[in-house]
């Protein structure tokens, strides 16, 4: 199946990979994000210090996305993060 990926979740999923995990694994990982993106719950300025973010910055989100927990911890993290930007 063809999924849709912007250049910023593959920057995300190149993240992740390269701690440890399969394809399969880093896309799971990052569809919390994708979802939130996508759907537009996302607010337009976090949106954008994600798509501007570092590589550094990616990093932190791909390691806040492997944290256990749901799809709205997950979010929650990343949004936390992304206010500090």
């Amino acid at each position: 199946m063809y999924k849709y990926i912007n250049e910023t979740e593959f920057k995300i999923i190149e993240k992740l990979i390269r701690n440890g995990l399969t394809m399969d694994e880093a896309e799971r990982t990052v569809y919390p994000l994708s979802w939130y993106i996508s759907t537009g719950r996302c607010p337009t300025e976090s949106y954008m210090k994600i798509i501007h973010a570092t590589s550094r910055q990616l990093t932190t989100i791909a390691k806040r996305l492997m944290i256990p927990g749901s799809h709205n911890d997950s979010i929650s993290r990343i949004m936390e993060y992304v206010s500090k930007i």
